[in-house]
């Protein structure tokens, strides 16, 4: 009760997980719990695959925003960018990597 008080006081600390975990035990409250129901298991089994598949495609849409693909995506990335050569994006990206020949870069085909 010590946890769930605030919570209530305060919605400004309802995180995804306080929606996603509420949801999901409403949908098993709801749920008649017979074992003859099947139907009615099905059912559960598909409210609750909604509401995850809800929740990643929310999730996947609040990235989709001028400040994170220039503020929050770099920062993300940079333990991986710090390491990696500025070249080897362009190389990584084009699916195969050069070879040296004599003095210049050959392309494999």
């Amino acid at each position: 009760m010590r946890r769930v008080s605030p919570c209530l006081l305060d919605q400004t600390r309802w995180q995804p997980w306080v929606f996603l975990y509420g949801f999901l035990l409403a949908t098993l409250a709801l749920f008649s719990w017979d074992s003859e129901d099947l139907a009615g298991r099905n059912s559960a089994l598909n409210i609750a695959r909604l509401i995850m598949a809800g929740t990643y495609l929310f999730s996947g849409l609040q990235k989709i925003n001028l400040n994170f693909i220039q503020i929050d995506f770099p920062w993300i990335v940079s333990p991986i960018t710090d390491v990696i050569p500025p070249a080897a994006p362009a190389f990584i990206g084009w699916g195969w990597p050069p070879r040296s020949s004599k003095s210049r870069l050959q392309w494999d085909c």
